[in-house]
């Protein structure tokens, strides 16, 4: 019987949060223009995105694997009788790999963090919802290295390079104001030190690739 009580009134407490959080779905996921699609009501000028998602060290020796966050935003538009987007974007993206080495009786933790900041050209083809699009960019890629070796000594370098980041994806326009999407972009820097010394400290054969990365990332688009 006390049971009862107790749960009777939590659900009593909880139901006007659920009435709220109810009410807040239906409003985003309201279309404003249920009849014509969102690409018939206002047009929206200025463009706010997050992700988060799996980040691939595709151009590091020890191919490390780890996640990745990001932000960006920018405007642009299009034109009324064509069915394509042009968007200036800034970004800003952080990125932790991690890569475990064994050469002989040496071990190696090794960590890349990476701090990339860029400007992008986004091209987009609106088929009504669904939306594709291509990014170019250009700016500075800041990487962080270490490698904990053998539990014992820790060895940390840092670099900076120029870079150009190349991506591409689609997202689905859920009413005037909200996407969902995915972006898969490469980070492709223009130089790289002679010898990258984590590398060396662990061991791992340096195949002298430019020490790039992939991204695949789930974002959500704001659009104002």
């Amino acid at each position: 019987m006390v049971k009862r009580l107790e749960q009777r009134r939590l659900q009593e407490r909880t139901r006007p949060a659920w009435l709220v959080v109810a009410l807040l779905v239906l409003v985003l996921s309201a279309n404003p223009a249920a009849a014509d699609g969102p690409e018939r009501s206002e047009p929206t000028w200025l463009l706010g995105e997050v992700g988060i998602g799996p980040v691939f060290g595709t151009g590091f020796p020890e191919d490390p694997v780890g996640f990745g966050v990001r932000t960006q935003f920018g405007f642009g538009g299009g034109f009324d009788d064509a069915p394509l987007r042009f968007y200036l974007l800034a970004s800003l993206q952080y990125s932790e790999m991690y890569a475990s080495t064994q050469s002989g009786t040496l071990t190696s933790e090794i960590t890349r963090r990476i701090f990339d900041i860029a400007a992008h050209v986004r091209t987009m083809v609106v088929f009504e919802r669904l939306r594709l699009f291509f990014d170019i960019g250009i700016g500075g890629s800041f990487l962080g290295s270490a490698a904990w070796v053998n539990d014992r000594d820790r060895f940390e370098t840092d670099a900076s390079r120029f870079a150009i980041y190349v991506s591409g994806g689609l997202n689905y326009r859920l009413n005037r104001l909200i996407s969902l999407g995915i972006l898969v972009e490469t980070c492709i820097p223009t130089a790289r030190p002679e010898s990258d010394f984590v590398s060396a400290v662990s061991r791992v054969k340096d195949d002298h690739d430019l020490l790039g990365w992939t991204s695949l990332l789930l974002t959500t688009s704001f659009h104002f």
